[in-house]
């Protein structure tokens, strides 16, 4: 570890890169931020590189293109019955705000692109719920445009619209709201923040060791 590491100074640090990290992290960058992202895989993606990649976005863009019939009320309804107990007007209704919207910004700002998905909500019986237009997958893309990024597996300097990205580097200390405070943000990890810190913790090695366990069922 070099001085120049033990010193980074950032505008926003993210700790993981995920898509909740990622995606963070490019919205602060677009916004003028100076933006740093550390991750202690060797590799990109986090628990996100498991999954299959689909967004459930109500009101979507691509859904009302497609003159799909859903309507706003549907989705709360349905939201409202999925979560029970834990329905929060306050979230769910930011969600549905400003779910649409972060579509258009990624496909406006950055390479990435969506397709309606044919994917019914996971309960589509249940009052409000939608046999279709409410989910939305990333359309193909040539990885042959990241470039070294492709293969290489070490730490990387320089990632996307120059945000920098530090590979095989963890957070050992715990944050909480209380250490927020600008102008400095100071933990174990590598860099120092001046304005914020978002730590998207989805759980990549955790991933792993389960689906070790899982093949022995398999």
């Amino acid at each position: 570890m070099n001085d120049r590491e033990r010193n980074r100074v950032c505008d926003v640090l993210i700790v993981g890169s995920g898509a909740g990290g990622l995606s963070t992290a490019i919205t602060a960058k677009k916004g003028g931020l100076d933006v740093v992202i550390i991750e202690k895989e060797a590799v990109f993606g986090g628990t996100t590189a498991y999954s299959g990649g689909v967004l459930w976005i109500p009101g979507n863009p691509h859904a009302r293109k497609a003159g799909i019939n859903d309507t706003r009320e549907a989705a709360v309804t349905y939201l409202r019955n999925e979560t029970g107990n834990y329905f929060s007007e306050k979230a769910i209704e930011a969600f549905l705000d400003q779910g649409p919207r972060m579509l258009e910004f990624f496909e406006r700002e950055t390479e990435a692109k969506f397709l309606l998905s044919s994917y019914p909500d996971y309960h589509p019986d249940v009052e409000g719920g939608a046999l279709i237009g409410r989910s939305v997958t990333a359309a193909p893309f040539d990885a042959r445009g990241l470039g070294d990024e492709l293969t290489r597996g070490g730490a990387c300097e320089q990632w996307n619209a120059q945000i920098e990205a530090c590979l095989g580097q963890s957070c050992r200390q715990r944050v909480t709201a209380g250490d927020l405070d600008p102008p400095a943000i100071k933990s174990q990890i590598l860099q120092m923040a001046d304005q914020s810190l978002c730590h998207i913790r989805g759980g990549l090695e955790r991933s792993r060791r389960a689906e070790k366990v899982l093949k022995v069922f398999i």
